[in-house]
């Protein structure tokens, strides 16, 4: 039977200044990391709250969003985007630019998903409705491949090809 011996087991003052050192930095590691996280998330909900109020209070994009909200607005917005932007009424070329506007609200929306500034869920848990109707739209649809929507039209592809699986 073999006895450890005690000086084995001695560590010298500068094995525990390097130990002291070791486990300090690893604890400003953690936390280091922790503040960051907090950080990101805070710049997440920064332009959560930016791209709510935008979308709620901008009088344009309530103007969309009420057409969007009833079929008689729905016609009406297809009949638009069916003509050319020549024979358009002053009226029909302000709704047009308001569809822009807030068509253009939601590719920056997809930018900053890319660039992983908000996620998915962010989107679908205070957007997912407004998208919903934009999806079921043909006519808009088709308007955002024309008119280069790529992020746009390839979010809402792929969210309409969940529903079907």
């Amino acid at each position: 039977m073999s006895m450890v011996s005690a000086t084995n087991l001695s560590f010298s003052f500068q094995d525990g200044i390097a130990l002291i050192g070791l486990i300090a930095g690893i604890i400003v590691s953690v936390l280091g990391v922790l503040e960051y996280r907090a950080s990101v998330k805070l710049q997440r909900a920064e332009w959560l709250h930016k791209l709510y109020r935008e979308f709620y209070a901008e009088p344009q994009l309530k103007d969309i969003r009420a057409l969007l909200d009833s079929e008689d607005g729905k016609k009406r917005i297809s009949l638009i985007l069916e003509k050319s932007e020549k024979s358009l009424s002053e009226e029909e070329s302000k709704t047009s630019e308001s569809l822009n506007d807030y068509l253009n609200f939601f590719e920056f929306m997809m930018y900053l998903k890319k660039i992983k500034a908000i996620t998915d869920a962010d989107i679908s848990d205070i957007f997912q409705y407004y998208l919903g109707l934009l999806a079921t739209s043909k006519s808009v649809m088709h308007y955002l491949q024309l008119e280069g929507y790529e992020l746009l039209n390839e979010y809402l592809e792929k969210e309409e090809g969940k529903k079907r699986q």
